[in-house]
């Protein structure tokens, strides 16, 4: 099974090393295909978010905007659950391409998440097997996507992502949907967060297309971020 590590980055960017694939190009979106192979993904480490950060220009494109928000309340209890909307928006009259990764993917590798004292949640759509393949898409002038994030108002764990995995795999349930008082009798080793203010950051990267088409296995070259803070209750 697969090394699991503690800081979601729902949300990877690095991209699959492939040989021999056919590159098929739609209007919006490219993806990388040939093969039909199922591979399972995992979450980047503290340290390799710094890596996929190492030489990209913050704000490169400065008409990009990004906000993440708390849309149905502004204090959680501790063990809940917390979802983060995020909203990107390009604002300017150039094209964005960011990596989305597997073809099964809807929450972007591009975008990444982190908050201290608190645990980032793997996404739904990045649990289980995923096709071998890159996708990526792009953000034209004048349109948004909109993805939401999960947050778990516990300790970070480091056993966290194992717990995510092999809930899923045995039953397709999502951690994130799971009662505090049942995770806790599952696993006592996780721990509630205590009341207070968290701060995170969520970062976006993506690189400007200036070609007729998107290139698929092209790099981020910069990125965009935006701090938000949460409140714990007691």
């Amino acid at each position: 099974m697969k090394i699991k590590k503690n800081i979601l980055s729902v949300f990877l960017i690095a991209a699959f090393l492939l040989t021999g694939c056919a590159s098929k190009v739609n209007d919006k979106d490219n993806t990388i295909e040939d093969q039909t192979n199922e591979a399972e993904t995992e979450p980047e480490s503290g340290n390799e978010l710094d890596a996929s950060l190492e030489g990209l220009t913050k704000d490169e494109y400065k008409n990009l905007q990004i906000t993440a928000e708390f849309k149905e309340q502004s204090s959680f209890l501790p063990g809940s659950t917390i979802p983060l909307e995020v909203t990107i928006k390009n604002n300017g009259d150039k094209s964005i391409a960011y990596t989305v990764g597997s073809g099964s993917f809807e929450t972007p590798q591009a975008l990444m998440l982190t908050i201290d004292g608190l645990q980032p949640i793997l996404a739904k759509d990045h649990l289980g097997a995923a096709t071998l393949d890159i996708r990526t898409s792009e953000l034209m002038p004048g349109e948004s996507i909109q993805h939401t994030m999960h947050i778990r108002a516990i300790e970070q764990n480091e056993n966290f992502a194992n717990y995510t995995y092999d809930k899923w795999e045995a039953s397709e349930e999502y951690i994130g949907d799971t009662t505090w008082e049942n995770l806790q009798a599952e696993h006592s080793d996780l721990t509630a967060a205590q009341a207070g203010e968290y701060t995170g950051t969520v970062y976006f990267l993506y690189y400007i297309n200036d070609e007729e088409e998107v290139n698929p296995t092209l790099n981020a070259t910069g990125y965009t971020a935006c701090n938000f803070a949460v409140d714990i209750a007691k």
